[in-house]
């Protein structure tokens, strides 16, 4: 198995879908493929049809892709997992104000900053900026109170006050999505949690079970979070055909194989690092929710792992991509272009979400050769 093997033309393919941290779950991605497909063929005079959903179990909702144009049909399966999103999103400020900062406290306590700091910067800027969002205004506003009376411990009075009252403010700071996703992962996967094993077994059943039918390409696509959530599942699976691939758009998983704690998970990961498939990832150094170009295996024990999967990274080099006035306006909005993976840019790219679904590409053909 490598790159440089020669690939026919795809005609069947089946994707299986992981997405990250979102409670919004597959009602939202489905509509989001039917609205992205259709902005993909009004730019490129394209013919893609979308089926409705289909509910094939629990875990699974599946909806076609039929591209006229390439002569392509994609079997599009949605994996749930969204109910351990749900089940974690913290409703209640106070509560995640205080779950906040004890996560974030066990965070810093358990990090390899050796390694992290060897990586690229601009997640460390990401993780810091929901904690001093946190932790800076209620420490102004008992600075500012103090110094306007100040007797013996008042200070502690004025510290209560404000934290409460900045706790009211905290449902319009725009970080409260980083927050949560923070504590997600450390509740979820740097302590492991043994519920999402078991659905991690299932998706590998479910996944394998495809082997046997008549497909020339099958995809496990990860968005983000998603990355994180596949290593137990590739844990699970024991047979990797030739035709299967995994494809991570933003991933992050650093943020738990960095850490110290996560022993459980390192285990997976370890054991996934020694199966052989291919593995391929999309990522852009400026968005700060993935760690772009960087090997996956990357963990605190070892900055330079070893293993027998075939790993290629690409950056989605949206600038390019994109018309300057609205590439401007994705770096001001970080989760937008976090969520850019998976939207159809200005311009064509080998990179776009739909034209990886719909194409006669293969996946190492596409990637073979560095984007321009």
């Amino acid at each position: 198995m490598n790159d440089t093997s020669v690939e026919k033309k795809i005609k069947r393919r089946k994707v299986f879908y992981l997405a990250g941290y979102d409670p919004r779950g597959f009602r939202f991605y489905y509509g989001n493929l039917k609205t992205q497909s259709k902005k993909f063929c009004d730019r490129d005079n394209l013919s893609i049809t979308i089926s409705a959903k289909e509910k094939l179990s629990e875990l699974e909702t599946m909806c076609r892709l039929e591209c006229d144009t390439q002569q392509t049909t994609t079997d599009y399966v949605f994996l749930h997992w969204e109910d351990f999103v749900k089940k974690s999103w913290i409703k209640s400020y106070t509560k995640l104000f205080f779950k906040g900062l004890q996560s974030y406290k066990r965070y810093f306590m358990g990090f390899s900053w050796k390694t992290l700091l060897k990586l690229n910067r601009n997640p460390l800027i990401t993780l810091f900026y929901p904690f001093l969002t946190l932790i800076i205004p209620p420490l102004l506003l008992t600075g500012l109170l103090s110094g306007i009376y100040s007797d013996h411990f008042i200070w502690i009075i004025w510290l209560i006050f404000s934290v409460f009252l900045w706790i009211k403010m905290l449902p319009k700071i725009n970080s409260l999505w980083l927050l949560r996703f923070f504590i997600f992962n450390r509740d979820n996967f740097v302590t492991y949690n043994h519920d999402y094993h078991q659905h991690a077994q299932k998706f590998a059943k479910i996944i394998q079970s495809s082997f046997t039918e008549d497909y020339d390409e099958i995809i496990l696509i990860c968005h983000s979070n998603g990355s994180i959530a596949s290593i137990p599942i590739l844990h699970f699976m024991t047979e990797f055909p030739d035709h299967f691939k995994v494809l991570t758009l933003g991933h992050c998983l650093p943020l738990i194989s960095a850490n110290k704690p996560s022993t459980e998970y390192l285990e997976l990961l370890d054991s996934v690092g020694q199966k052989k498939f291919r593995w391929y990832d999309i990522g852009f150094p400026p968005d700060g929710a993935c760690y772009a170009k960087t090997n996956p295996f990357i963990t605190h024990r070892n900055h330079t792992p070893k293993n027998n999967v075939t790993f290629r990274s690409v950056s989605s080099q949206f600038f390019n991509f994109y018309d300057k006035e609205v590439y401007d306006s994705l770096l001001k909005d970080k989760f937008k272009l976090h969520f850019n993976y998976l939207c159809t840019y200005d311009k064509a790219s080998p990179t776009e979400f739909i034209d990886i679904l719909t194409s006669d590409k293969p996946l190492e053909t596409r990637f073979k050769k560095n984007l321009p």
